[in-house]
């Protein structure tokens, strides 16, 4: 019994590694140091991680030379520096938990024949930087195969932490300079209510302007879907689009604006048009509608039909910036 419960002690232990908030990366730029986002909490990635592959294994040297602690979990703090338009590694630190001494690993012992600094040339995504973690706006640096290629800030507001996914912030963090979206559509989330899927009811429908992105289907009955990602405030969803709906010209995985009729929960699109990089998904009036709708019992779906309805007649008429 002793062992068996030692075990499940020992099986939880990576788990709650990961749990804990990490040591960031650093990022430096012109001067400032910022801190870089932790993979865990904001859906980023470490930039150094993306170079270990079969080709290029991740050395043991970064677990076996010291303790590894819970708030350190992949065994280094890489400091990242952008000049002239390029992202270069400029050193990672081994931090010894025995002795709180710091060591430089020199970049040969795990990338033979390079010294820092070293260009990331591995690494395309976006970074996602604070000056602290007490910052009210995230800075955006979208690299492509280690050249900086836009730059981009986000206020960190309620409404972006709790109702924007990562897919939206990723995916507008690359248009530059990341301006206020308008209001002058329907979030797709409302559409998937009670309310939305009422108004749906009957073969004339609803009709909607609304964003997601566009998914191929493997069902031969529809012509993909329009797919909401999950947020930390809302679940995703998926609305089915129509046979009829011209989707041929649209690739998978492409941010779109469709206006069309919403008929019996399925999206019959009339108008596809895919969206710049200065456009989002997710609404900012989506917040203050969806609290609506929970004050308004599921029993009472006209109640809840009426809120979405108001939001759609809302759209149209006062489009306004992003809160």
């Amino acid at each position: 019994m002793k062992t068996k419960f030692l075990l499940a002690i020992f099986l939880l232990i990576p788990s709650v590694m990961m749990a804990t908030q990490q040591e960031p990366d650093f990022l430096l730029v012109d001067g400032q140091k910022l801190e870089l986002l932790d993979p865990y909490y904001y859906h980023t990635g470490y930039p150094l991680d993306d170079f270990f592959s079969e080709k290029n294994p991740r050395p043991e040297f970064f677990h076996k030379e010291g303790s590894r602690s819970t708030g350190n979990g992949r065994g280094y703090v890489a400091t990242w520096e952008i000049k002239e338009g390029k992202l270069y590694l400029a050193k990672v630190e081994k931090t010894y938990r025995l002795d709180d001494d710091i060591r430089i690993i020199p970049a040969e012992r795990f990338m033979p024949g390079k010294a820092y600094p070293v260009f990331a040339d591995w690494f395309s995504g976006v970074l996602q930087a604070v000056e602290s973690r007490y910052s009210q706006e995230i800075i955006f640096y979208s690299v492509k195969h280690g050249a900086l290629s836009s730059r981009s800030i986000l206020e960190f507001t309620q409404f972006n932490r709790r109702y924007r996914s990562q897919e939206d912030i990723d995916w507008r963090a690359q248009g530059d300079p990341l301006r206020a979206d308008d209001e002058a559509w329907t979030d797709a989330r409302l559409l998937v209510s009670e309310g939305g899927k009422y108004l749906a009811m009957g073969s004339k429908g609803v009709e909607v302007k609304t964003r997601g992105i566009y998914r191929q289907s493997e069902n031969e009955k529809f012509a993909g879907h329009l797919w909401i990602p999950m947020t930390p405030g809302s679940t995703s969803a998926s609305i089915p689009l129509d046979k009829s709906s011209q989707t041929t010209t649209i690739a998978d995985g492409t941010f779109v604006e469709i206006e069309g009729r919403l008929v019996y929960n399925v999206l019959v699109a009339e108008k596809i048009r895919p969206l710049s990089q200065l456009e989002g998904i997710h609404n900012p009036n989506y917040p203050e509608i969806n609290y609506k709708l929970r004050g308004s019992h599921r029993a009472y779906l006209e109640k809840a039909a009426e809120i979405v309805r108001d939001s759609m007649k809302k759209a149209d008429t006062e489009p306004s910036g992003e809160k």
